[in-house]
């Protein structure tokens, strides 16, 4: 029978999780970020592929003081350079000095080395050498590398109260304070002081107690116990895994009701069952979207349940592991996240390094912009550019797996390879017509991410083939209009494509198509559409033509192989 399982609500409503993450530092604008960038400084950090030393570099490093030299190079990470440099340094000894050779023996991964040098610069705070932050965050990081977490702690906590008390308490100390606050509950994880951890975690994530509800009773009444039992004697069996919804939900229910019955191992397997659960669209690796919002909902009850009896079992190992499985905010290492958002020295913190001269020279911007990522060009952005491109082409084949094997779609080019264009267009109608009504309220998660996908990609795609063949079966009375099943057109490259289709110019000239004017894509339709107009004006010469300028084959309905035909079919007409 299907129907979807009611769910026994115990103590836990429905939460939206509000993750209490440490904001980024407020990075420069784009406009500054390229004046800089083009500019003498920013010119002087690029990297060019693997090449480090450049024209530029040597350029502006002419203008620097010794100091500057070097404080320039340990924040464009040509760290050894900088260290030979300093070598040469006659205040090598002071705590600018030596907070940078410190900096760049961690970053070299020196860890031993750093942490004493580190020492001593600390030893060396004073009126004039006065760091930041940074200064006890990167002492923290390089000691936290070097396995002395309780050490670390105590610069953690020297940070935050740097943080707190700077002459403007703005943005990014604000975001830098909440991720010192995350490091350290981490570090107490993972120095075993985990009830501390957990009530670190707990205050930072829930500050108002409004989630969690860690201390709340359950109740039991005779009539809760009896629904329970009820509900276990006519769900015995559950659900098929592949009806995600009511699989998780059947055994989120049987996990509550064996909770009110006080079989509490019992309880924690259903709950495991739900947390562990992947639906089969995930696990096929067709998933287009997060889970729906049903099953994120009883995945997020079944781990807050969990949490509630690790934390009334005192187990407060699992409980940090179990927020932290909640809230997906500590999964990652937040010594790598924080270090790469605070990846370089601040130029007011080592005085004793640089002169007046350095610190005209060098944009108040710039260590912003160094703090989130090394400033690279050539072929690192290539390298970037492929893999961005990769990403795209993984969630395209995602896309076509949902009508690889469609059947009405199978049988619409076998009826095109037999040049029964009659029938392949009606059947490419009927394609059309049914997907167009797919419901994501009546057809489940798969049928309604196959609906979506359907409408931002194929309804315009196979709108064309199915025109085409149309005009070639004799069907004059065809509306082109894309519109027809779509209102209003989901982007402005079918937009366009459709100016073509109809044979006007309109916004397919503007200039906000320039970004994907010359994709091979876009282009493609674009010579389908023409071809199609052709073709219902009789022009089958010119059809021809256009059909034989697309060039992308092995698209999405064989497209090679229905141009192919289309070609041929009006080349043969007079």
């Amino acid at each position: 029978m299907n129907r979807r399982v009611k769910n026994i609500n115990l103590t836990i409503a429905a939460a939206t999780l509000l993750v209490v993450s440490a904001a980024l530092p407020a990075f420069a604008d784009k406009k500054q970020k390229s004046e800089w960038a083009h500019g003498e400084e920013g010119l002087a950090y690029h990297i060019r592929g693997e090449e480090r030393q450049s024209k530029e570099k040597a350029d502006y490093m002419k203008r620097l003081s010794a100091g500057g030299k070097i404080y320039f190079l340990a924040c464009r990470q040509d760290w050894q350079e900088a260290l030979d440099l300093l070598e040469k340094f006659p205040q090598k000894e002071t705590g600018s000095a030596l907070y940078v050779r410190a900096y760049c023996l961690e970053k070299l991964k020196r860890h031993e080395e750093a942490i004493k040098v580190y020492s001593r610069a600390k030893s060396k705070v004073d009126m004039i050498f006065s760091p930041g932050f940074k200064f006890y965050f990167h002492f923290a990081d390089a000691q936290i590398n070097g396995g002395q977490l309780g050490e670390a702690l105590k610069n953690i906590d020297i940070a935050e109260s740097k943080c707190q008390t700077a002459p403007k308490y703005g943005y990014t100390e604000q975001a830098a304070f909440n991720m010192m606050r995350r490091l350290k509950y981490v570090i107490l994880e993972k120095n075993g002081q985990y009830e501390k951890a957990f009530a670190g975690y707990c205050q930072q994530l829930d500050p108002h107690k409004k989630i969690l509800h860690l201390n709340e009773k359950l109740v039991v009444t005779p009539e809760k116990l009896k629904n329970a039992e009820a509900f276990l004697r006519e769900n015995a069996k559950p659900p098929a895994q592949d009806r995600g919804d009511d699989y998780a939900n059947h055994w989120l229910s049987s996990g509550n009701a064996y909770l009110l019955l006080g079989k509490t191992a019992k309880a924690k397997a259903c709950y495991v069952i739900v947390e562990a659960y992947k639906p089969w669209y995930e696990v096929r690796k067709t998933k287009l979207a997060e889970d729906d919002s049903q099953l994120k909902e009883s995945k997020l009850n079944a781990q807050l349940s969990l949490l509630k009896l690790f934390y009334a079992e005192r187990d407060f190992k699992k409980c940090c592991s179990q927020i932290r499985n909640i809230y997906g905010t500590f999964s990652a290492n937040p010594v790598e996240y924080a270090e790469h958002k605070y990846a370089v020295i601040s130029m007011k913190d080592v005085p004793q390094l640089v002169l007046q001269q350095d610190v005209d020279l060098h944009s108040t911007i710039a260590e912003t912009i160094l703090d989130k990522e090394p400033f690279t060009s050539g072929l690192q952005k290539e390298k970037l550019k492929g893999e961005k491109r990769a990403a795209f082409e993984r969630r395209r084949e995602k896309r076509l797996a949902l009508f690889a094997n469609d059947p009405l779609l199978s049988k619409a080019h076998r009826e095109l390879q037999q040049k029964d264009f009659a029938r392949c267009s009606a059947t490419l109608d009927q394609f059309l017509r049914v997907n167009s009504h797919l419901s994501l309220e009546h057809k489940g998660y798969y049928q309604g991410r196959k609906a979506g996908v359907f409408d931002r990609n194929f309804v315009y795609q196979v709108r064309l083939l199915q025109l085409a063949v149309g005009f070639a079966s004799g069907r004059k009375s065809q509306t082109l209009s894309f519109r027809v099943y779509s209102e209003p057109l989901h982007s402005a490259r079918w937009d366009a494509i459709e100016d073509r289709l109809l044979g006007r110019r309109g916004s397919s000239t503007s200039s906000d198509l320039e970004k994907f004017r010359n994709e091979p894509e876009f282009a493609a339709w674009c010579h389908v559409a023409a071809g199609v107009n052709m073709m219902s004006t009789g022009n089958y010469k010119g059809a021809g033509r256009e059909f034989g300028m697309v060039t992308l084959p092995e698209e999405i309905l064989h497209l090679a192989d229905y141009m192919s035909v289309l070609k041929a079919f009006c080349e043969r007409q007079k």
